[in-house]
């Protein structure tokens, strides 16, 4: 059974509600530390949202927030420098299909995402590996196998409002290439080694204050 509870809650106005729930169970272990948002109903969505990214294993970096100032490091988010249009796959694909669109696009794996366009997975040239290894030593076809099958599902995601520069020690932390950050449950952007790069590039002459 699920438990959550409510420290407070603030009308101002008829706009916004401001909230904190606690969520904690033997399965799941979930925080929603603050949220704004317009009505209850709202509050209702955003909460099935980021409970359901738990029961999916997506895992959810908040980091530093950037600040409102103008201008130098502090101003700069993930959501600056992320890719928005993006190569994405289903679960129900084939990874034979998979195998070819990564080898035409020159990529080295994508997001998989379901109807509504949230996120269930990550699929990967070494995935895509692993069943060819698989299929050769039991002599089996590849053509029926399903992304499903073989697509990580703990997937770890950054929020678009982080820092640039913060979401650089997620990358030497976790050693991953990329990550998807996603918004209300639905896969918005991703942002690799190479994106935060070019935020350090373009930097040239200023100080990191």
């Amino acid at each position: 059974m699920f438990k959550s509870t409510i420290i407070c809650v603030m009308y101002i106005g008829n706009s916004f509600i401001e909230i904190q729930i606690a969520q904690n169970s033997n399965r799941y272990d979930w925080q929603l530390n603050f949220a704004i948002v317009t009505t209850e109903g709202a509050i209702k969505r955003l909460y099935l949202s980021e409970l359901k990214q738990k029961q999916m294993g997506i895992k959810s970096f908040i980091g530093k927030r950037s600040k409102p100032s103008k201008g130098g490091v502090a101003n700069i988010t993930v959501a600056d420098y992320m890719t928005r249009k993006l190569i994405t796959f289903r679960p129900d694909q084939s990874v034979m299909e998979v195998m070819g669109i990564l080898v035409k696009k020159k990529i080295s794996g994508g997001p998989v995402v379901n109807d509504a366009f949230e996120l269930v997975g990550i699929i990967s040239e070494g995935d895509c590996m692993k069943q060819i290894s698989e299929s050769r030593y039991y002599n089996q076809p590849m053509e029926d196998v399903k992304v499903a099958l073989h697509m990580a599902k703990n997937v770890e995601t950054l929020d678009g409002n982080m820092n640039v520069f913060d979401a650089a020690n997620k990358f030497l932390e976790s050693k991953h290439r990329r990550f998807p950050i996603v918004e209300n449950g639905k896969l918005v952007g991703q942002i690799s080694q190479k994106d935060v790069l070019k935020a350090a590039l373009q930097m040239k002459g200023q100080t990191w204050s």
